[in-house]
Parts: structure tokens; sequence; C-alpha cells
């Protein structure tokens, strides 16, 4: 668990990204929970039997007002696109 926990913090899974994600681990039953608690909060379980969860936030921007859009926030898709291939290449 400490080779695993020791790797994980070290590793860089965010796309283009240079530092580290996750800052600090825990342990669950049969899963190491790693997350970082700042903005935006990134989390990621990773279960002995190989599966595998990872979540967090995605940023929210201020749309403009018109009559054309009812939404108040809107979200950068290219982002969350970059976070869900992210999430995607650090699970497998």
């Amino acid at each position: 668990m400490q080779r695993v926990s020791t790797q994980e913090l070290a590793a860089v899974p965010l796309l283009g990204r240079t530092a580290p994600t996750f800052h600090h681990t825990m342990v669950g039953a049969r899963r190491i929970v790693l997350f970082d608690d700042r903005p935006p909060a990134f989390i990621a379980e990773l279960h002995s039997d190989g599966s595998g969860a990872w979540a967090t936030r995605a940023l929210l921007h201020p749309l403009p007002e018109d009559d054309s859009s009812p939404w108040a926030f809107g979200a950068d898709t290219d982002y969350i696109v970059t976070l869900v291939m992210s999430a995607l290449h650090h699970l497998a």
C-alpha cells in the first residue's frame, strides 16, 4: 500500500499538467483513496479488484445574459473532455 500510495502521489494524471494532481491518500475497504482538497478538489478510488472511480468538480463560467439561452452558467467543454480523458487514462 505504501509503494502504491507513493507512486500515485508522484503521478501526473491530468493531461497538460506538470505537477502532481493528488496530495493525500487514505486506505479504505480494499481500496486506496487519492484526493486533493484544494479546488477543484480531485478524488480517485483505486480498488483492489481493478475497478476505480474518479471525480472532480467542473469549473463553471457565467454566460452572457440574453434571450437565446436560459442558462446562467456554462462549462468549458474542452476542459471536461480533457478531464474525462485524463481520468480514463489514469484508471486504465
